[in-house]
Order: C-alpha cells, then sequence, then structure tokens
C-alpha cells in the first residue's frame, strides 16, 4: 500500500527543467519552485543535453535563460534551445534574460515559447512564479 500512495505522489509532482548557467540564480529559483509548488526541479547549466534528458523524463514545464556564457556549446543561446524543444515537444517553455528588447522578445515568442521575462525586471521571480502557477494549474485540470 505505502508503495502505491508514494508512486501516486510521485506521479502528480510536478516537475521542472531549469537552464540557466548563473549557480546562484539558478539555486534561487530552484528553491522558489520547491517552497512554492513542492517541484522537482532537474537543473542544466545550458541545453545541449536537455533534448536527450526530455526523452526520458518529460518535465511539466521549462524554464530557460536566452544567454549562456559558454562559446564551446552546440546551441548558442536560449533561442536555439526552445527551436529544439519545439521540433519534437509542446512542452510549456518559459524564457527568460537580461535583455529588454523589444524584437527579441517578439522574436522569442514567436519561435514558440509561452512567455519571456525580463531578468531586469524588479517583479521578476513574482512574474515567473505566477506564470509557473498558471502554468501547472492548466496542465493539472
Amino acid at each position: 500500500m505505502f508503495e502505491t500512495l508514494l508512486s501516486r505522489l510521485m506521479k502528480n509532482k510536478p516537475k521542472a527543467f531549469l537552464i540557466e548557467d548563473s549557480d546562484i540564480l539558478a539555486e534561487l529559483i530552484s528553491f522558489e519552485l520547491k517552497r512554492n509548488f513542492n517541484c522537482d526541479v532537474i537543473t542544466f547549466k545550458n541545453g545541449d543535453n536537455i533534448i536527450s534528458d526530455i526523452n526520458y523524463n518529460i518535465p511539466d514545464v521549462i524554464i530557460l535563460d536566452y544567454n549562456f556564457n559558454d562559446n564551446s556549446l552546440k546551441l548558442k543561446n536560449g533561442l536555439e534551445v526552445l527551436v529544439c524543444i519545439r521540433r519534437l515537444y509542446d512542452i510549456p517553455v518559459i524564457l527568460f534574460s537580461g535583455q529588454k528588447n523589444k524584437s527579441k522578445s517578439k522574436d522569442l515568442l514567436d519561435a514558440g515559447a509561452n512567455c519571456y521575462i525580463s531578468k531586469d525586471d524588479d517583479e521578476f521571480m513574482e512574474d515567473l512564479m505566477s506564470f509557473i502557477e498558471n502554468t501547472l494549474r492548466i496542465k493539472q485540470s
């Protein structure tokens, strides 16, 4: 009976993939996801291996930074990662960046991002958690 209850609880626990190269910001976002939604959070420094991980472990939401500070990557930025995800999956993707460039935001939304949030906004974390809450509510209904 315990295994059945545990497996049911695990099935209902939301799962998020977080792609962020800053350890501090990744830790902060991960903490907020766990605190607010009891999420399992799997963190990646970049998007180079995310598709193979999605194949085995489909998340409820993907939170994706736009900029990576590593020129040796196959997928150079969040837009390239998003395009790869959208070729295969319809998982909600929230993109964020320190850029407030309106045309960049439009390009990302046109490429399939469900939301674009600027890290520079004072309400960044509040906006991020609000969108994730709405996304998880829709997935559970």
